[in-house]
């Protein structure tokens, strides 16, 4: 895991001033439902929240999809 600014992390890995990922750690005792809830008011629909579960289903799923060709 690297922590980096923004701005660095934007020219170090060719993104312009595109963001295609933010993690969020949540406080303990912070509910899921609430913090996903106020994310959506603040970026809108334009985003897509997935849990950290559904990143490695999602890779699984691609990986056995290359896998039968």
């Amino acid at each position: 895991m690297a922590v980096m600014f923004l701005d660095a992390a934007q020219i170090s890995f060719a993104k312009g001033t595109l963001v295609d990922r933010v993690d969020i750690a949540l406080s303990k005792g912070a509910n899921l439902e609430t913090v996903k809830r106020r994310i959506v008011q603040v970026v809108g629909e334009s985003a897509r929240i997935e849990l950290p579960e559904q990143m490695g289903e999602r890779i699984s799923a691609l990986s056995q999809e290359l896998g039968k060709g």
